[in-house]
């Protein structure tokens, strides 16, 4: 199966589950989605590089930076979360691949209930809930789902 990646993060970006891209792509991809985000949300370059690896952010411009990267990506419309947008990302990222989409959505129906009112809080609720349902599958967000 193709890694998990981030939707996780981005839900990231992590998330920058766009469809079967190769490692490189995806990376290009996910700087490119970061870059828009950044200067809008007010994230420093440590805010970044915690998205990058996976970690929930926890300062309030960095919970804005992925708010915006999960807007851009379908997962957030209008501050509020879009299940139907993040499975559609999910079954893009996993086409083709059967179990890894039940998987995801799996995950997704576990936190399909996480609301807040602030758009940046919620995208880092999310974040955590979608990387606490893939620990708890055995899933290491980092590697994503393997064959």
């Amino acid at each position: 199966m193709k890694a998990f990646y981030s939707i996780v993060i981005f839900s990231v970006l992590f998330a920058v589950c766009m469809a079967k891209l190769t490692p490189e792509q995806r990376r290009e991809l996910e700087a490119k989605l970061l870059s828009e985000c950044k200067g809008p949300s007010g994230a420093t370059d440590d805010d970044v590089k915690g998205l990058r690896e996976h970690e929930v952010p926890k300062t309030t411009t960095g919970k804005c930076l992925l708010s915006c990267s999960q807007e851009k990506l379908g997962i957030l419309v209008d501050g509020k979360l879009s299940i139907d947008g993040l499975k559609a990302l999910g079954a893009k990222k996993h086409e083709g691949n059967d179990k890894a989409i039940a998987t995801f959505n799996e995950i997704v129906a576990e936190c399909e209930n996480i609301s807040d009112s602030d758009a940046c809080e919620l995208g880092a609720k999310l974040m955590e809930c979608m990387l606490n349902g893939a620990v708890k599958r055995g899933i290491d967000p980092k590697e994503g789902i393997q064959d």
